[in-house]
């Protein structure tokens, strides 16, 4: 949900959100949320689908998830908050793919 606040607030208008669990797909998928224990968070997230923007959620294998991969090997490290990692190797960092090939 912050980073989907996040992508808002920074102006993206077009965004691919790749979640490895079909799970939780199928949750953001459901009309009624209201007796699952996240209800919360999925209300929010649905919340922000409502605005005026083009927000693709799919699921994708954990294998096909470099990017996503990468960032939770570092992450796990940090303290919780925002952070800004620097991604040298652009087919590992979603922020250089959208910028260099404009792809949704």
């Amino acid at each position: 949900v912050e980073g989907l606040q996040l992508a808002w607030d920074t102006g993206f208008r077009r965004v691919r959100v790749e979640l490895d669990s079909l799970c939780v797909v199928q949750l953001l998928g459901n009309l009624d949320e209201s007796d699952h224990q996240q209800a919360a968070i999925i209300q929010r997230f649905k919340e922000l689908l409502t605005h005026q923007w083009e927000v693709v959620v799919s699921h994708i294998f954990r294998e096909g998830n470099k990017c996503a991969d990468h960032l939770a090997s570092r992450g796990h490290l940090l303290p919780l908050g925002y952070h800004f990692i620097p991604c040298s190797d652009p087919t590992l960092c979603i922020f250089h793919y959208v910028r260099l090939s404009g792809a949704l």
